[in-house]
């Protein structure tokens, strides 16, 4: 069938000048813009073409369909086969959602009281530490008192003799 036939029958595309429609199937033709180029968006013109479109999208989609093969079908059923999963799943991870929640806050709670027991742990063990740092302060103290007492009791005393130096042998 030449080029002519077919758009002479009806069955493809319009292609020629001489036409002014584009063809999606046989049933709706949507007319070009006469002065050619886009048209100027107005109100009207978006409703009346948000018509057309809901009401021819139903009929393509219908024959595009009608020409997929299996591997298109079996794409389509997996698909929706995923997302009907995927919501069964996700519906009752509400109450887990809660459990998780009364979770955190039972274990923020524990958490919380061990910190207060280790504070408290921390602060006993700085007020006995420091009780036997002082203790053991007044012990070195005491110690070096004594020491110093006992060399004072040794020490000559008058002054010091100087050491003399011993006389140079040349």
């Amino acid at each position: 069938m030449s080029a002519a036939a077919s758009q002479s029958s009806g069955t493809g595309p319009a292609k020629d000048a001489t036409t002014k429609l584009v063809a999606f199937d046989d049933n709706a033709k949507i007319p070009e813009h006469p002065g050619g180029g886009w048209p100027v968006p107005s109100f009207a013109n978006i409703a009346a073409s948000a018509k057309e479109i809901a009401q021819l999208a139903p009929r393509i989609i219908a024959q595009e369909a009608m020409t997929w093969d299996v591997f298109r079908w079996v794409v389509v059923v997996l698909l929706a086969v995923n997302i009907l999963l995927t919501l069964i799943l996700s519906g009752g991870s509400g109450s887990e959602t809660d459990q998780i929640r009364k979770n955190q806050e039972a274990y923020a709670a524990q958490l919380n009281d061990l910190r207060a027991e280790i504070d408290q742990k921390i602060g006993k063990a700085k007020a006995e530490l420091s009780g036997d740092i002082a203790a053991a302060q007044a012990g070195l103290m005491d110690q070096l008192r004594k020491a110093t007492a006992v060399t004072r009791s040794r020490a000559p005393s008058g002054p010091v003799p100087l050491p003399t130096r011993a006389p140079d042998r040349r």
